[in-house]
């Protein structure tokens, strides 16, 4: 009897489809903190849909009980470390990411156990746009307004002189770049099970060039990388279905104006702006010379050229830093190659100086696979091999099976260490502990389709 009522496909089916809903959302809507860890409607559902585990674990195919494996042995080190090192707030956060990413994969996959593949594709596309939807709302907002939830970056902006980045959305992620890597990852992983997304060509095209706008106020280098892939392929396919159903001499005209347009772009002299030239050669920013009733102050143009057009400044860059973050993290994983120096050991050991080279006050590894692989050695390439295997297998299976989203699994895996390189931080990230089951459920799909055939 309670075998029945807890592995019944309609009730796991709504929980499932609220636990989509209140995905984006966190610990943000009903948060409740209990110290090393807060409380929220989304946690509860995860755990409330482990439920059905013990009844269907034995059906799960190799590949899953493998990657459960996997996990459950990185967890296992990280949770030793936590016992035998002390409990510092960055081995909490890394070992609390860790136990996240383990039940998030147990209750990926029991749910898929239970409602079987098309019950369970048809609320991941429903949580998928939903989740797309709220990233979409709340990022206009944003970005029209210069509204956002309240946070660390929030509290940085009243010392910054008023420019884009106050318009960059930050929603509950309290950082522009996660943002986009939630915009842009969301995006593709639904074009890779979304069939009617898919194939309605301006849609993905729409939703990058939005995604474009929000990535110029956070001077996204990475992001404006995915968004060109994104276009030039969607492009590439409205260009194949014209072409199958026009007739050439329709397109002619259209071709005469791009030949002109070449023309005109190489035959007249370019303004090459400050985002392509030195920033030598332009001027500073405004300057404001005010007077009042009592005071007049010094010559508004001896006042402006006495300010230097290039003010020294001797902190690292943004691409140094994350060069020298990379550096360390070469070095931490040289210190121990095998065992890694253990969770929440990248962020601490930049905090104590404990490292070669300048990072300012970036503590973050800004990398995903030095950020695994100099805390957690063998666990981490375990995983990684794992992921790259998984990639390959999906993209090379028989292409009949996969045929209508076989380019969009190869454009996701290609993007994959972009994505990786985006947030500060990417293993906290629930965009993670959920991408890997839903590929690896797609996997076990396309084995179950090729050994019926």
């Amino acid at each position: 009897m309670i075998k029945k009522i807890i592995t019944n496909p309609s009730t796991i089916g709504l929980l499932f489809l609220g636990w989509f809903l209140t995905l984006p959302f966190g610990s943000k809507i009903g948060g409740l903190s209990i110290g090393f860890l807060t409380i929220y409607p989304n946690l509860i559902l995860t755990f409330v849909l482990l439920l059905p585990l013990p009844w269907v674990v034995k059906k799960w195919p190799r590949s899953i009980k493998l990657f459960t494996l996997v996990l459950l042995s990185w967890l296992t080190y990280g949770l030793i470390f936590l016992l035998t090192n002390g409990k510092s707030e960055t081995v909490l956060f890394d070992v609390r990411s860790l136990i996240m990413q383990f039940v998030f994969a147990l209750m990926i996959f029991t749910t898929y156990s239970v409602l079987g593949w098309e019950k369970f594709k048809e609320l991941l596309i429903v949580g998928l746009r939903c989740f797309l939807f709220v990233l979409i709302f709340f990022g206009l907002f944003e970005f029209y307004t210069g509204n956002h939830i309240e946070g660390n970056t929030t509290a940085k902006l009243y010392f910054l002189p008023v420019n884009f980045i106050f318009y960059a959305p930050l929603f509950v992620y309290d950082n522009p770049n996660d943002f986009l890597l939630y915009c842009l990852f969301i995006l593709t992983i639904l074009l890779v099970f979304d069939d009617r997304l898919r194939l309605n060509r301006f849609v993905p095209i729409s939703a990058a060039l939005l995604f474009a706008l929000f990535t110029l106020c956070a001077y996204s280098r990475l992001s404006n990388f995915l968004i060109s892939i994104i276009i030039i392929y969607q492009l590439l396919q409205v260009v194949l279905d014209i072409k199958k159903r026009i007739e050439f001499k329709r397109v002619i005209p259209y071709l005469i104006v791009t030949f002109f347009m070449g023309i005109i772009a190489f035959a007249n002299p370019f303004f090459i702006g400050p985002k392509y030239s030195p920033v030598e050669k332009f001027n500073r920013n405004t300057l404001d010379v005010s007077t009042t009733d009592s005071l007049i102050l010094n010559d508004k143009g001896t006042v402006i050229n006495s300010v230097p057009r290039k003010v020294e400044y001797n902190e690292p860059s943004a691409d140094e830093v994350r060069l020298n973050l990379t550096l360390n993290g070469i070095d931490l994983i040289k210190e121990n190659p095998i065992l890694g120096v253990g969770p929440g050991q990248f962020r601490q050991k930049h905090i104590d100086h404990q490292i070669k080279r300048r990072v300012g006050t970036v503590v973050s590894p800004h990398n995903f696979v030095i950020e695994i692989v100099s805390q957690y050695g063998i666990f981490a390439w375990f995983y990684l091999f794992f992921v790259i295997y998984m990639g390959i297998q999906l993209v090379l299976r028989k292409r009949k099976l996969v045929r209508s989203n076989r380019n969009w699994m190869f454009i996701v895996f290609l993007s994959l260490p972009v994505f990786w390189l985006m947030p500060s931080a990417y293993l906290y990230l629930n965009i993670h502990w959920l991408f890997i089951p839903l590929m690896l459920i797609e996997l076990n799909r396309i084995e179950v389709e090729e050994n019926a055939i």
